[in-house]
Parts: structure tokens; sequence; C-alpha cells
């Protein structure tokens, strides 16, 4: 059975409200780990939103680097005894979570690398796509 992934990053206020009334009656088994801080988060309430998702619903946490760039490389990790096929899940329970702020910085690097990829494609409209999205954004 494939699972849908969730990102919280992804959602807007309204849809965590709806999500807030949801996990009240949830009864979730199949799910191993959820996602508590995502390196690349730029809102702090986005990860405080995930953590407290993860206590209501009571399933281990996990972080996530989620790095783009050389620079968020070793940012967000666990610290866990080396893990084997039945101790996985328990040892990062068990581990230490190092997380850092995300690098707004990494953000742009980001958007310049895929806009330098698309002026090489010579995907013009998809560049134009990436600036009015920012652009509508600002206002």
């Amino acid at each position: 059975m494939k699972r849908k992934q969730f990102r919280i990053s992804e959602i807007n206020k309204k849809t965590i409200e709806q999500l807030n009334s949801i996990i009240e009656d949830f009864d979730i088994p199949e799910i191993d780990l959820i996602e508590i801080h995502n390196g690349r988060n730029i809102v702090k309430e986005y990860s405080t939103k995930q953590k407290e998702i993860q206590e209501k619903l009571n399933i281990r946490k996990v972080i996530g680097s989620d790095a783009h760039t050389f620079l968020e490389i070793g940012r967000n990790y666990i610290i866990m005894e080396k893990p084997n096929q039945n101790t996985l899940l328990k040892n990062i329970e068990n581990g230490e979570f190092i997380t850092k702020k995300c690098l707004k910085i990494a953000h742009f690097i980001t958007k310049f690398a895929k806009g330098i990829k698309l002026i090489r494609s010579g995907d013009i409209n998809g560049l134009f796509g990436i600036i009015k999205k920012k652009c509508s954004r600002k206002k």
C-alpha cells in the first residue's frame, strides 16, 4: 500500500486548523515516525506545529535536514547508535536531535540554481513562472 506523504511546511494556516480538527479522532498505527523539524523550514512555527502534531498523535519523532545546498549539509541530524533492521526505530527514538535554524540564503541559492538551469535549457516560460510567483508573494 502506497502511503501519502504530508509536509506541514507546505500547507497554510487554514489547512493546519482543519488538520487539528481531524487529529482529535485520528488513529494511525501504520505510521512509524513523524518529522518534527525540517532544516528548510524558514518559519519556526512550522517546526512548533509539527511537534504539537507529533505529541497529539504520540508517534516517534524524527528530523530531516532536507539539504539542497552544500551550506545545509550537516546542520540537522540525529546522533544514535548504529542501527540494524530490528533496532532502527528504537535507536531514532533514543537519539540526540541536533537542529539549527534554516539558512535563508540556501533558499536563494536553490532558486538561483533553478533559474540558471531553466535559462540553459531554454525554458523561458519556466523562468517567468518563478519570477511571477516570487513577485506575487511580496504584495
